[in-house]
């Protein structure tokens, strides 16, 4: 009996049950529940060494998740500087429909504090540490639904207005102001139930002038540590830019 108890404690350690994947494209974290991130990204470009990062969040219903970012750039290029805040990013989710179709409206408003340059893919699907805008606001959807019980899909579709003469990638608007449209895919595989996920992820930015035109690739490799923790690595890359811009990260996220 005693062998039989030890070998169903140690099981419970290596597989979580119904554990919690905070890297779904369409995650709601549930109404009174905190979740919490941190991350760490290194660039290959040569304007930053490597990006440190914190997400946290909220639900306030079942059906309203509440959530702030903020990164801190650390190298040599950055307008001459060995550090820089990036963004302070804070947004909602509205789950619209809530059946096996997800569908959610989401709004962002994203501030840049230091007013400098600051890379990394911190702040996926809005890229507002690409340059010098003093604020943005972001408007999207995304949608999505398990086609399989191991397979979601998801999509997104959101519109970025950014304030206040952007100087982004080195190009400057004659101080108009500068939107970008944004078009992503995602797919996310279970490969071992409540342990191990995979994601593959496409997103196209478009804006005036090709400011901020970019088509992100990105990967990312998810292992529940425990029920609601979750260990991720990923890469993006840019497939758009004249140098390389691969970015290298890691997560760390908890719901609680």
């Amino acid at each position: 009996m005693k062998k039989y108890l030890l070998l169903a404690i140690a099981g419970s350690f290596i597989t979580p049950a119904f554990a919690v994947n905070l890297e779904n494209p369409l995650y709601m974290t549930t109404k009174g529940k905190f979740y919490a991130k941190g991350i760490i990204e290194i660039p290959t470009h040569n304007h930053t060494d490597v990006v440190f990062g914190e997400e946290f969040g909220y639900g306030i219903t079942k059906n309203i998740m509440v959530y702030q970012k903020l990164g801190l750039s650390f190298g040599d290029k950055i307008m001459g500087e060995d550090q820089s805040l990036s963004d302070l990013l804070v947004g909602a989710n509205f789950r619209v429909i809530d059946e096996k179709f997800k569908f959610d409206i989401e709004t962002r408003f994203s501030t840049n504090i230091s007013k400098k340059y600051a890379h990394g893919q911190v702040f996926e699907q809005n890229p507002t540490s690409y340059g010098k805008s003093d604020n943005s606001l972001y408007l999207g959807v995304r949608l999505g639904e398990k086609i399989r019980k191991s397979i979601l899909i998801a999509a997104r579709f959101g519109y970025n207005y950014y304030f206040s003469d952007p100087r982004l990638n080195g190009h400057y608007l004659d101080g108009d102001d500068l939107s970008a449209l944004n078009i992503g895919a995602e797919v996310a595989f279970q490969l071992v139930e409540d342990l191990v996920s995979l994601n593959f992820s496409l997103d196209r930015y478009e804006s005036q002038e090709n400011v901020l035109d970019k088509t992100i690739f990105g990967t990312k490799l998810n292992y529940s540590i425990k029920s609601n923790i979750m260990l991720s690595g990923y890469i993006a890359y840019d497939a758009e830019a004249e140098e390389d811009e691969t970015t290298f990260g890691m997560r760390v996220g908890v719901e609680f």
